[in-house]
């Protein structure tokens, strides 16, 4: 008799420990020009990585510096109130 696992164990890996979780991927496609090619294909027999690789690492950079001006667009928002923002030591409190 074939025994039933409970759903609310955790799924175990060599060890004991829990696996990590899958990671997910998607696949993305765009066109390129033959011209465009070439001379990304310069750049990476230059920099001894792949095509693909060099696709990954582009848009890693170019996600990273966006998300960085983002936060600061968010931080520097002009219509939010000071309520809850410290009050230095030296000032005085006048009732």
């Amino acid at each position: 008799m074939a025994t039933v696992r409970s759903k609310n164990r955790k799924n175990k890996g060599k060890g004991g420990k829990p696996q990590r979780p899958k990671v997910k991927y998607c696949k993305v496609a765009f066109s390129i020009s033959e011209k465009e090619k070439n001379e990304l294909l310069q750049f990476c027999a230059h920099d001894g990585i792949a095509l693909k690789a060099l696709y990954k690492k582009a848009a890693r950079l170019y996600v990273k510096e966006r998300s960085e001006q983002l936060r600061k667009e968010e931080e520097l928002s002009e219509n939010q109130l000071d309520l809850f923002k410290p009050i230095p030591y030296q000032t005085k409190l006048i009732f």
